[in-house]
């Protein structure tokens, strides 16, 4: 209460000074500021040489409460999200500016999905709150409910034989799918034998690739799963896939294939299809966008013919293999030679995506930011 009182009296002498400054004075502006200015400062000087010891404890106690709050907000942005450091310094930095989190080109594209849905008589989703433009501190329990990255599991039925197949999913909501110009899907295949989306899901390869996509971008990565029979053909893959779009599992338009081993003949046979004449549509380049083999052997026995409708269809190809791998070399040459695939040796054996998920994953990405597939 003292140091109150005293800071109070010292603002009126100081208010006084300019007064009597202002009445005296006249003719010279500049000069009366300035002295003005000199007079508060002293006044200034007074206070804190009378209070020092209060002034420099009000401003400890001030910065240790701030860093304890900084760093419980950090603290729990890695306990909720399982971030690292330095990704949950930088979203609580951006939130707390109050800095809006949809760029010009997002609210054009939420604008355009909200127009083209109104056009077609659905009601646009509710927009996550973390992805809308703020004017205040964003906290943890905001973000966490909108989390575009869980992954939901389901099954289809396809082709003549009414097949099933299992698959894992994640990404944005059904309804966006076909409107979102930006979207690019992965879809992961099965190996052979023992192997199968289960494989993606231990591994931890689906869940790092499910958490690349975030709010910040509107979701903009769209994961899937397959069961897809290890021996299925073009045919079989070409109905599973208008099977998952049918059911809008997908969007029907080209992904992104990543085939380990066995699962290379389908895209392999898909490729063949092409240059069958009875064939007029054109289903390899419908449904490849990009294709990611994982040592196919299919490859080593497939017509130099097959393997250059990569090439001439200008899909972009990256081929990984274990470098204990033993055909692992062979396979990756021939699809350099016929497909003009960019080839990546990993730490591993044959299904090295299981031996090297982590740097598999890292790959897979750099893939798809050096294409433009995926930004």
């Amino acid at each position: 209460g003292q140091m109150t009182g005293t800071m109070v009296q010292q603002k009126r002498m100081a208010h006084d000074n300019l007064g009597r400054l202002a009445k005296s004075r006249g003719g010279n502006r500049s000069r009366d500021t300035a002295t003005s200015m000199t007079s508060v400062l002293q006044s200034m000087t007074l206070l804190y040489s009378k209070h020092r010891y209060y002034v420099g404890l009000f401003l400890v106690v001030s910065l240790v409460v701030i860093k304890r709050s900084a760093s419980k907000k950090l603290w729990d942005c890695h306990k909720v999200h399982g971030s690292d450091r330095w990704h949950c310094r930088n979203r609580l930095r951006k939130a707390n500016r109050g800095q809006a989190e949809v760029t010009r080109a997002q609210k054009k594209r939420i604008a355009e999905m909200q127009h083209n849905l109104e056009e077609q008589g659905l009601v646009y989703p509710p927009l996550p709150k973390d992805i809308q433009i703020r004017t205040q501190a964003v906290t943890i329990e905001e973000m966490e409910p909108w989390k575009w990255s869980d992954v939901d599991q389901g099954e289809i039925t396809y082709g003549d034989e009414n097949k099933s197949m299992p698959y894992y999913r994640c990404g944005p909501p059904t309804k966006i799918l076909t409107i979102n110009p930006e979207l690019t899907e992965v879809v992961l295949l099965r190996g052979a034998k023992s192997f199968s989306k289960e494989n993606w899901k231990t591994s931890g390869i689906l869940e790092t690739l499910c958490n690349t996509n975030n709010n910040d971008d509107m979701g903009n990565l769209l994961v899937t799963a397959w069961d897809l029979d290890e021996g299925a053909d073009g045919n079989e893959l070409v109905a599973a896939f208008d099977a998952m779009s049918a059911q809008q599992v997908i969007s029907g338009r080209p992904a992104v294939i990543i085939s380990p081993s066995a699962s290379g003949k389908a895209l392999i046979g898909l490729a063949a299809m092409r240059l069958n004449p009875k064939i007029e549509q054109d289903d390899l380049k419908r449904i490849v966008k990009a294709w990611v083999p994982v040592s196919p052997t299919a490859a080593l026995r497939a017509q130099d013919a097959v393997l250059e409708q990569y090439k001439t269809s200008n899909i972009p190809t990256l081929a990984i293999h274990g470098d204990q791998d033993p055909n692992g070399d062979k396979i990756a040459l021939r699809l350099i030679t016929n497909s003009a695939a960019k080839a990546v040796k990993l730490n591993g054996k044959h299904a090295v995506y299981l031996s090297s998920p982590k740097e598999f994953v890292e790959a897979i990405l750099q893939f798809l930011d050096e294409t433009s597939l995926y930004i």
